[in-house]
């Protein structure tokens, strides 16, 4: 074999041996993620297990509606009515979640006035 040859079959078995080491190691941090949240993962006593499909969809629609906001469903729903130019019957809103804020005060107020 020449030298070229040589040196090609040695880079190859490097990068072979190197994609292999990352592979391995990826797989066994992979196995420990999962062991790390079955064993730290505690579902909360207040959640029933078992729940798929229509009766987890039902809970939930049950749990955001409890809190009276009948109003706020109204509204948005006529607003959507206006914007989409169709009529409200035809809109259907299946659940609306509230997206809790995470963005500063400062940072609302340049996106409401931004400066020209």
């Amino acid at each position: 074999m020449s030298e070229l040859a040589k040196d090609l079959v040695e880079s190859l078995r490097t990068g072979v041996l190197g994609m292999g080491i990352t592979l391995v190691s990826l797989y066994v941090l992979s196995l420990l993620l999962d062991l790390m949240r079955i064993v730290f993962n505690r579902p909360d006593k207040n959640e029933p297990e078992n729940l798929s499909g229509p009766a987890q969809e039902e809970m939930v629609i049950k749990e955001e509606t409890e809190e009276g906001e009948e109003e706020l469903v109204a509204v948005i729903t006529a607003a959507l009515s206006a914007y989409l130019q169709k009529p409200a019957d035809r809109i259907k809103i299946g659940l609306i979640r509230r997206i809790h804020q995470t963005t500063p005060i400062w940072g609302m107020e340049s996106r409401l006035n931004p400066m020209e």
